[in-house]
């Protein structure tokens, strides 16, 4: 009986989202009713609100899903933070490919208006990850705090880029950011090593 219910709630918690998605890309702006939402996903507002308090419920959700699939790359094609550091390109041109590949939808949902949410949110994503696959370093608060000045100062900036290429405020190429990322990367951290 609680399998189906579960099955029951996950469905209509997806035909909520899948309905936001529609209305965004149909409308092309954020600014979504809860009455415009349940009647595109066939419910009522009473199960409209068993399962969200807001709109920005659904926004803060759908920010943090794509805030993971843009910067966690699946298992396998993980690389590590030096790696990283000494040569970003390829995660950059995953990220850009991403971009490009969903540019109307990223366009929509990362605006510069959420620019501070989504900041705080990849830095927070960042420094877990970090936390997780550096577990012995996690437990000292001195490097954690560069970690986090590290990461806030990196996330801040190439947010900050991407969000103003997506809404037209940078006349460049994509490409023209993830060079201009991947150089001052390779200068800034150049012969970092992470200690164990």
């Amino acid at each position: 009986m609680k399998t189906e219910h579960n099955r029951n709630y996950q469905r209509i918690d997806n035909a909520i989202t899948n309905a936001y998605n529609i209305l965004l890309t149909k409308k092309g702006t954020p600014d979504v009713s809860i009455t415009e939402l349940c009647e595109c996903a066939k419910v009522n507002r009473t199960t409209f609100y068993k399962h969200y308090k807001g709109i920005h419920e659904i926004t803060d959700r759908l920010e943090n899903e794509l805030i993971y699939k843009l910067f966690n790359i699946e298992y396998s094609d993980k690389i590590s933070v030096e790696d990283f550091l000494s040569n970003p390109r390829p995660a950059l041109e995953k990220l850009n490919k991403n971009i490009t590949d969903n540019y109307e939808y990223y366009k929509r949902v990362f605006r510069p208006d959420r620019l501070r949410f989504i900041t705080e949110k990849t830095i927070n994503l960042l420094v877990d990850d970090f936390k997780k696959h550096y577990p012995n370093l996690a437990k000292k608060d001195a490097v954690m705090k560069k970690v986090r000045i590290n990461i806030c100062n990196f996330i801040g900036s190439v947010t900050t880029l991407y969000v103003h290429w997506l809404n037209g405020y940078l006349d460049c190429d994509i490409k023209d950011i993830s060079e201009h990322v991947s150089t001052v990367i390779t200068h800034v951290y150049k012969g970092v090593k992470i200690p164990e």
